[in-house]
């Protein structure tokens, strides 16, 4: 997966596009909302990194990793 390749080269803006773009084409597709959300906190865009666990809740309300980084 590419963005996870530009997250380990901490390329963090190419990241987020792929990742982005990767929930757009498939909103259910939930690692691509966990790699999101660990980019925008990398990145220290807290809100917007809850938010995407926040959905993977609403699509996996059992999510122990999500659940986990909300805390």
């Amino acid at each position: 997966n590419l963005g996870v390749v530009c997250m380990r080269a901490a390329d963090w803006k190419a990241a987020e596009r792929c990742f982005k773009m990767a929930v757009k084409l498939n909103p259910k597709y939930i690692n691509a909302h966990l790699n999101l959300a660990s980019t925008l906190a990398a990145t220290r865009r807290i809100s917007e990194a809850i938010l995407s666990l926040e959905r993977i809740l609403e699509l996996s309300p059992r999510h122990a990793r999500a659940k986990a980084e909300i805390g």
